[in-house]
């Protein structure tokens, strides 16, 4: 699935994109009978089309660091700049992507050789299953591989997770108990006690 969303990613760069101003178009260059090609910025009732690509782009470049699709994901926030500083109402689900960028969320990596399948869908579940949206999960088998994920290693025929911040891993591990210790830590939701504001008084 990750290297069919590649493909489809680069189809989109090629037919829509903008390499001078960046963002993508409404339409392609051979759609001759248009006055002009409108880019979508803001979100509505639906995102913009520029909106999800900036998201589909942030989390292809977290899942296989490949520097051309967080430079397009850049472009677009550079372009509709104007529009987040003005009106970031107008632009909710790119404020997402922006998130992305800013504060990378952690990247659940589970290499498993094939006839362990289901034992690894099994321990990425609960990441699955979290109602957080700022996640990146891969489940990664060797014969299905991109080349930028070739490190990622089933150890010893185990599934075997990656866990990782920013293209910053902890230690691989093997141990189901521990890899469901550490997919639960990673996407816990940390909520900081609200401060008493001094002129509200005491109950």
């Amino acid at each position: 699935h990750l290297t069919k969303a590649i493909a489809l990613q680069e189809t989109m760069l090629g037919l829509l994109h903008d390499d001078n101003r960046g963002g993508f178009y409404d339409a392609s260059a051979s759609q001759t009978d248009l006055i002009i090609r409108m880019k979508d910025l803001e979100d509505g009732a639906l995102p913009s089309a520029n909106s999800l690509a900036a998201v589909n782009l942030m989390r292809l470049h977290l899942l296989t660091g490949e520097e051309p699709l967080h430079a397009a994901a850049k472009k677009i926030f550079t372009l509709a700049s104007p529009l987040l500083d003005g009106a970031p109402e107008a632009t909710l689900r790119l404020l997402d992507a922006l998130n992305f960028a800013l504060q990378p969320p952690p990247q659940i990596l589970l290499a498993t050789p094939r006839d362990r399948l289901p034992e690894a869908r099994s321990l990425l579940l609960p990441a699955q299953r979290s109602p957080r949206g700022d996640r990146i999960l891969g489940l990664i088998m060797p014969d299905a591989l991109p080349a930028t994920l070739s490190a990622y290693q089933a150890l010893d025929g185990h599934p075997t997770l990656y866990l990782c911040r920013n293209f910053t891993c902890e230690a691989p591990t093997t141990e189901p108990a521990e890899i469901s210790r550490m997919i639960a830590e990673a996407l816990a939701i940390h909520r900081e006690p609200p401060t008493r504001s001094a002129d509200v008084p005491s109950p």
